[in-house]
């Protein structure tokens, strides 16, 4: 019983460390609004059992813990499903409407895990399915949930199903069609939707398929060669286009209407406007970032920058700025870049490199940049977030996310996150991390902190 009981007190010790370095802030300016997510102790956990905060698509919401919905107008915190009582959430999705919510739990039986479909504003379950589901989307307005059945642990085996929510029916049913990232598979007016395979050749390449949602008919098909961990593509806002992008073939537009390429470049993360109408892409044949205009199909703006392996670009809301990183993988100290270019004028308004840089998000308006940064030593674990001002190029404010007192050796898992709201009115500060206990049981915590942005 003694053991027991300091077990608990170093539990209680460790979360209050995490409690506290969130509340711990080196600026007045972003002022905190709410705390959500919490921490305790499992002897089971894995990387996939603890949950990054995010914001709804439109901002409304704030998803924290995985099965936790935050309302940032009315303060409710809500939990969907057991995730409430235990850590059996094994998956879970936001539609971008914000008012339907997904989840994949564990069931006891460990051959099957149930799929609900959740009414968020009356918190009331819609639609349950169970099966060997290990992930499930909702398309944007809720009308359809796609699933991916991993079948015995193999891709070639792996299966996925279109449901109409409304009808509650299978739509199609495609066997050994994998998803790199499910949750991206709709487009934005739920037309469309992506898959690929890659069973038809075992050396790493794949096809990808647009299908019509309404009736699984094949509306486009491209094949590479390629390895698809080095795929990446996104849908246009405006459901017109598809943007395909790998590491060594050149970036490509297809228009999606006439099934038709409108673009070819050696475009390296290309970014669409919020309007779909414009795409920021780095040439990296002329070490160079563009602005193209897809509707008048013509360059607008070019700014001669040089940056080696950028892993992404994100325009303002306005389409006058652009964010570009280099950043490297958590565990390699190697060192990150960053710039911000602006369109209008074609020159670089900031650029920093950092030994820790994790992320970078650039503010809806452009003005501001938050970075992420991991400043932990061999016998430290620390990690901050910073806002800097783009037109000064002046750090704004710090805010700690990360100071536990233990290095970051004791972690077998450690991650934080970062982000503005779609609007700019707030910013959002994510925390998650576990260590194991001698007596085989592991302390975790997931949470994080909603700011009012200056």
């Amino acid at each position: 019983m003694k053991t027991f009981g300091n077990f608990l007190a170093f539990a209680a010790i460790c979360i209050s460390l995490a409690l506290l370095a969130l509340s711990n802030e080196a600026s007045a300016d972003p002022v905190k609004v709410a705390e959500f997510g919490g921490g305790g102790s499992s002897a089971a956990l894995s990387n996939e059992s603890l949950f990054l905060p995010q914001f709804s698509f439109n901002g409304q919401l704030v998803n924290f813990s995985g099965a936790g919905i935050y309302d940032i107008k009315t303060g409710n915190q809500t939990y969907f499903g057991s995730a409430s009582v235990g850590k059996r959430l094994m998956f879970s999705h936001l539609s971008k409407d914000a008012n339907y919510f997904a989840t994949v739990e564990r069931t006891l039986n460990p051959n099957l895990n149930q799929v609900t479909v959740w009414d968020i504003s009356r918190a009331k379950a819609i639609f349950e399915i169970t099966g060997q589901i290990t992930k499930a989307a909702l398309s944007p307005k809720a009308n359809y949930l796609l699933t991916y059945e991993n079948i015995g642990g193999s891709s070639s085996q792996s299966v996925i199903r279109l449901y109409n929510l409304q009808t509650q029916k299978i739509i199609f049913e495609k066997n050994r069609e994998t998803k790199l990232e499910i949750t991206n598979s709709f487009s934005s007016n739920e037309k469309y939707i992506l898959t690929m395979d890659d069973s038809e050749n075992p050396t790493g390449g794949y096809s990808l398929r647009v299908y019509r949602a309404l009736d699984a008919s094949l509306v486009f098909e491209k094949k590479v060669d390629e390895n698809t961990s080095n795929f990446q593509h996104s849908f246009s806002p405006d459901s017109r286009h598809l943007l395909i992008q790998s590491y060594f073939e050149d970036m490509s537009i297809i228009d999606l209407d006439v099934q038709k390429e409108v673009l070819r470049g050696r475009g390296l993360r290309g970014s669409f406007s919020q309007d779909g109408r414009f795409i920021a892409y780095y040439d990296r044949w002329y070490w160079q970032i563009n602005l193209f205009d897809l509707k008048e199909q013509k360059l607008i703006s070019s700014i001669p920058y040089s940056m080696i392996g950028i892993d992404s670009i994100s325009l303002s809301s306005d389409n006058k700025r652009a964010l570009m990183t280099s950043i490297k993988y958590p565990e390699n100290k190697y060192f990150s870049k960053l710039a911000v270019a602006d369109f209008e004028t074609q020159k670089i308004l900031f650029e920093d490199t950092h030994f820790y840089i994790r992320s970078a998000k650039l503010s809806p308006n452009g003005n501001f940049l938050l970075y992420n940064v991991d400043m932990s030593s061999g016998s430290y674990a620390s990690i901050r977030a910073e806002l800097h001002d783009v037109n000064k190029r002046s750090l704004v404010s710090e805010m700690r996310i990360m100071d536990s007192g233990l290095t970051p050796l004791d972690f077998f898992i450690k991650s934080a996150t970062i982000d503005f709201s779609p609007d700019g009115q707030y910013i959002l500060t994510g925390l998650r991390w576990a260590y194991w206990l001698q007596n085989g049981k592991a302390v975790y915590y997931d949470g994080g902190r909603l700011y009012k942005a200056p």
